[in-house]
């Protein structure tokens, strides 16, 4: 078996995934290493969407973890695992975020009545449609950090503007105003994205 969990490995608790569970339960730091080994293409692929810089995605990949660790006696064996493990990773980004809620809070608060659920996945799809995964995660670092986090949580995590306001402690206008900006921002690379690959064709 290679590194990682397949899919279906995560997805549900085979027999493997529950050795290696009861073992680190026991504190069997062989088994903990196994699982971080086999967790961590997950967790880094997350915090590396909220955190550009690899130092800081990676302290919280290890913070995940000591959290997933502790918490195994909570996991319910009859949900996705891979899904009990991405909502604890992405309650430790957040975490973080609160803890530095001021670059949250310094924008106009704004009452969008545009839809902004529909206009920022619009963004995503058209950007995912054009580019490759390596290139969006580009486009998302060029955005600054609150902004990006709570783009992240909105419009590719699927949180609502009220779930976001609650867990980072912010309005839910201070919300809607990052994702607006992240979506024009997103727009202006995107547009410049398209104009540098029809110069190079027409090369």
């Amino acid at each position: 078996m290679g590194a990682g969990f397949t899919g279906s490995l995560l997805q549900v608790m085979d027999s493997a995934l529950a050795e290696i569970l009861k073992q680190c339960k026991e504190k069997n730091e062989k088994a903990q290493f196994s699982l971080y080994k086999k967790l961590f293409s997950l967790m880094m692929s997350i915090c590396l969407r909220y955190r550009q810089n690899h130092d800081d995605a990676l302290a919280l990949v290890n913070h995940s973890f000591f959290k997933i660790l502790s918490n195994l006696d909570k996991y319910d064996v009859s949900k996705p695992f891979d899904a009990w493990v991405r909502r604890i990773v992405i309650n430790t980004v957040i975490d973080s975020f609160r803890k530095n809620k001021s670059r949250l809070q310094n924008v106009e608060l704004v009452d969008f009545s545009e839809n902004t659920s529909l206009q920022a996945a619009k963004v995503v799809n058209e950007v995912e449609e054009i580019i490759e995964e390596e290139h969006l995660q580009n486009m998302l670092n060029q955005l600054p950090d609150a902004t990006k986090a709570v783009f992240n949580l909105y419009a590719i995590d699927g949180y609502t503007h009220r779930e976001i306001s609650k867990k980072l402690e912010i309005s839910i206008g201070t919300s809607k105003w990052h994702v607006s900006q992240a979506r024009r921002v997103l727009k202006e690379l995107l547009i410049k994205f398209q104009e540098h690959v029809s110069s190079f064709i027409l090369l």
